[in-house]
C-alpha cells in the first residue's frame, strides 16, 4: 500500500531538508578566540538569536506552503486520474468513474473517494507537523545540551 504519493512525497522530502538545515544551525557560540565582557557576549548572542528565530519563522512558513501546494495537486491529480469532477468544473463528460459503463454519475460513490483522500491529506499534514515539532525539541535540546556542556 502506498501511503503518499509522488506530490506529497516530494513535499515531505523538502520538509526534511529544510528541518535538517535547521538542527545544524548554530544558536549559542562560546567559542571566540579572545575572552568576551558580559554584555558583548549578550549582544553577540542575541543577534544569533534573532537570526535563528526568524529563519525559524521563515521556515515555518515554507512548510506550510509546501503543504497546501502538494495538498491542491495532489488533489487535483486525484480528480483527473478518477475522472471525477471537481466541484467548480461543468460536469461535462465527466462525473464517471473509471470502469463504470452506466451513465449514472455515482455521487456516494465519488463522496467516498474524495473522503478518503481527504483523510490521506490528513496524515501527510499530521506527518509535517509532527516533523517540524519534532525538529524544534531537538533544536531546544541542542542549545540546552551547549548551555550545559559549557558550565
Amino acid at each position: 500500500m502506498i501511503l503518499f504519493e509522488g506530490h506529497l512525497l516530494t513535499a515531505t522530502n523538502k520538509v526534511l531538508e529544510i528541518n535538517y538545515r535547521v538542527g545544524k544551525m548554530d544558536v549559542i557560540n562560546f567559542n571566540y578566540e579572545q575572552p568576551k565582557e558580559i554584555l558583548e557576549f549578550e549582544k553577540l548572542q542575541l543577534k544569533e538569536i534573532e537570526k535563528v528565530c526568524e529563519y525559524i519563522a521563515d521556515k515555518d512558513t515554507k512548510v506550510k506552503d509546501l503543504c497546501v501546494e502538494a495538498c491542491r495537486r495532489s488533489y487535483k491529480t486525484f480528480l483527473r486520474e478518477n475522472r471525477i469532477s471537481s466541484d467548480n468544473e461543468d460536469d461535462e463528460g465527466r462525473g464517471h468513474l473509471i470502469g463504470d459503463n452506466s451513465n449514472r454519475k455515482m455521487e456516494f460513490t465519488q463522496l467516498a473517494a474524495k473522503s478518503t483522500h481527504f483523510k490521506k491529506l490528513v496524515k501527510f499534514i499530521k506527518l509535517n507537523d509532527l516533523l517540524i515539532m519534532r525538529c524544534n525539541l531537538n533544536l531546544a535540546i541542542e542549545v540546552m545540551r551547549k548551555v550545559r556542556e559549557a558550565l
